[in-house]
């Protein structure tokens, strides 16, 4: 076994770092274009956005998502009500927030409250 110690100048590990943080931000961008996609165009009943079955089902596609972080989210929202069943409507926009939330295993941000 031949071991060499082939040293990366400073120039070439800055432009390596420099692609990686390039790439990673590519990829944030285009998840959540896709997250934004799927909630926006998810078939809900109600235009306005999700009741809580929607909302359930929804969350069912990422079972590995902190619900804690996604709840949280969740407990800071206005909403409206479903005359005809009195049920909650949760906004496609919270709805949105709240994935974030629990899928990057955070708290909301100032700016995502309304």
């Amino acid at each position: 076994m031949i071991i060499t110690n082939k040293k990366t100048s400073k120039k070439n590990r800055f432009s390596e770092g420099e692609a990686l943080i390039i790439k990673q931000e590519k990829e944030r961008k285009a998840f959540n274009e896709k997250l934004y996609d799927l909630v926006y165009n998810y078939p809900t009943r109600n235009k306005e956005g999700f009741v809580n079955e929607e909302q359930q089902i929804l969350i069912a596609m990422f079972p590995k998502m902190n619900m804690d972080k996604y709840w949280d989210a969740q407990s800071h929202i206005t909403c409206m009500m479903e005359e005809k069943t009195g049920q909650f409507i949760i906004y496609h926009c919270d709805v949105l927030t709240a994935l974030r939330c629990g899928l990057e295993n955070r708290d909301m941000h100032a700016h995502e409250w309304d």
